[in-house]
């Protein structure tokens, strides 16, 4: 697969006014283009990179160390959608898409971890996420109201300790300049 030309392809589509079809190519371009970088590196064995769900996250984490962040969210990509995938795996996949601002991307992932593992910390970072989307104040309200269901319930209805006060009359009081003066002579 030429990742050159599916980033053409998302070009041209998206000078014609096809949103959708241009992302949807400039992600198999930046899919392909993280790929065949990954295979270019000296003593990568893709065989094992797509069977090999420990050697793939060897080498995301090699790649997210050294800042290639397209680099290690192909390698974390390679297994954190799949089932079972350990919480942080997932969120390193999360953390790589959003460094590199492909915020839906990132927001996906991030959903994923905080829905699977029942997770606050993972959804302070999808609140964190939904800032940078379009529409990102709409949608960081919502996920708030989302995570204050799930996390942050309200009090049960407790009575107040202390007394009722109703009908008592209202007692305000104030101190003049004068009267501070007074009292300090």
């Amino acid at each position: 697969y030429d990742h050159r030309l599916h980033y053409a392809m998302a070009a041209a589509l998206g000078a014609a006014g096809d949103a959708e079809g241009q992302q949807s190519w400039l992600l198999d371009a930046q899919t392909f283009h993280a790929l065949q970088a990954i295979s270019e590196q000296d003593g990568v064995d893709m065989g094992r990179f797509v069977s090999e769900p420990a050697y793939a996250l060897q080498i995301g984490d090699r790649a997210y160390s050294d800042g290639k962040m397209g680099l290690a969210s192909a390698a974390f990509g390679q297994v954190a959608p799949q089932p079972g995938a350990p919480f942080n795996v997932i969120m390193r996949w999360g953390l790589s898409l959003l460094h590199q601002g492909r915020i839906p991307e990132a927001i996906t992932a991030f959903t994923l971890a905080a829905d699977t593992f029942k997770s606050s910390m993972a959804h302070e970072f999808l609140l964190y996420a939904c800032f940078f989307a379009p529409d990102g104040v709409r949608l960081h309200a919502a996920e708030a109201r989302r995570w204050a269901e799930l996390y942050a319930p309200p009090p049960a209805d407790r009575p107040f300790a202390n007394p009722d006060l109703a009908g008592r009359k209202l007692r305000i009081g104030y101190n003049s300049a004068a009267r501070l003066i007074e009292r300090m002579e």
